[in-house]
């Protein structure tokens, strides 16, 4: 996975420096994810972490 930061000189690493917990279906383990992370458990996760303003 790749982050570019796109903010200027001054601003960087403001928004990026909290992509520690990127979130990323997936219906099967792959290189990098060890379980399936899938769009009904994403939603839910969605929905729990804005309060249900999703």
């Amino acid at each position: 996975m790749l982050v570019l930061e796109g903010a200027p000189k001054d601003f960087r690493a403001g928004n990026s420096r909290h992509t520690g917990d990127l979130r990323v279906m997936h219906e099967a383990p792959t290189d990098v994810m060890a379980d399936a992370y899938t769009e009904d458990e994403f939603y839910k996760n969605i929905l729990s972490v804005t309060g249900g303003k999703t």
